[in-house]
Parts: C-alpha cells; sequence; structure tokens
C-alpha cells in the first residue's frame, strides 16, 4: 500500500510540470560560435571587440569563459572582425551556420526545477544536438545547427502545446 501511494504521489507531482507560463520563441539565425584557448591576453582583446560593436541593432555579442577555452557566440557578420582581432590568440574552432533560438517567458522560471532538462530531453529525443545554452530570469536561449532550425522550432511547439493540455 505505501508503495502504492507513493507511485500516485509521484505520478501527481509529474503531472503538474508545466511550461505554461511561455511567451514566444524567437529565432535569429547566421550565428556562428568561436572558441579560443584562454590566455593571460585574451579577455583583454574580448573587452576591446565588445567595445567596438553596436549591440543596439540585434546584434548578439555572449562570451562563455570557460577553464581553458572561451566561446564567442555572435553574428555571423562580425566573424572576421573577431578573428583578425584574436590573430594573436590560438583559436581552437569556428562553427558557421548556428542559430539562436530564444524562449521568452512571462514570469522568473529560474527557480522551477527541471525548465532545463525538460526541453533539452525533448531536443535529444529528436537528435538535436545543442551547442551552447545560457538563461536569464526571463529567456532560455539554445544555440543550434541552422539544419536544425525547423525540426527545433517543431520539437519546441509541439512541448509547449503539450505542456498547456
Amino acid at each position: 500500500m505505501a508503495i502504492r501511494r507513493h507511485i500516485e504521489k509521484t505520478e501527481r507531482k509529474k503531472s503538474q510540470f508545466s511550461i505554461g507560463f511561455f511567451r514566444e520563441t524567437l529565432l535569429k539565425t547566421d550565428m556562428c560560435y568561436i572558441i579560443v584557448e584562454e590566455s593571460s591576453k585574451t579577455l583583454n582583446k574580448i573587452q576591446e571587440i565588445y567595445n567596438k560593436m553596436d549591440l543596439r541593432h540585434g546584434l548578439i555579442f555572449h562570451i562563455v569563459h570557460a577553464n581553458y577555452e572561451i566561446g564567442i557566440i555572435t553574428n555571423q557578420r562580425e566573424k572576421e572582425m573577431i578573428i583578425e582581432e584574436l590573430s594573436d590568440e590560438k583559436i581552437i574552432r569556428v562553427v558557421e551556420d548556428l542559430v539562436v533560438i530564444s524562449l521568452t517567458f512571462s514570469k522568473d522560471f529560474l527557480f522551477d526545477p527541471g525548465v532545463i532538462y525538460y526541453v533539452t530531453r525533448f531536443l535529444t529525443w529528436e537528435n538535436i544536438n545543442i551547442f551552447s545554452l545560457w538563461i536569464t530570469s526571463q529567456e532560455f536561449n539554445l544555440l543550434i545547427s541552422g539544419e536544425d532550425m525547423m525540426r527545433t522550432y517543431n520539437t519546441l511547439d509541439k512541448l509547449i502545446k503539450k505542456s498547456k493540455s
């Protein structure tokens, strides 16, 4: 009897999960991901690049500072300038033809457990690779291949409709 009550309680919790506070999906195409080996000068150079950019017109300049490397996610049109500015640094990889899909939410979802898992699980089941993801208090951003853009969008659309029912 205790096991049955536990199973019923667990199933109720699972069915209560919802991303019903979802507001909209935004797509940004023509993105690239530049991965640079970290050095003592790299961050200073990236700061100089940032100061040159005009971020008001839809430009994305997202920096991921890891233990041994730095990833720069930006619009394709900025790629050559960034590579030129970082020419003295070791560029590990440049990945092109990427898309940023931003899920925006109408309330603070940071403290709701499982949102990231719930979204990435559905994408994994569809064999969609996520190059990077980052969140703010109202956005969940995914960097994916341009080839996977429509499949990702359709998968997320199904996920949102499923969570609302």
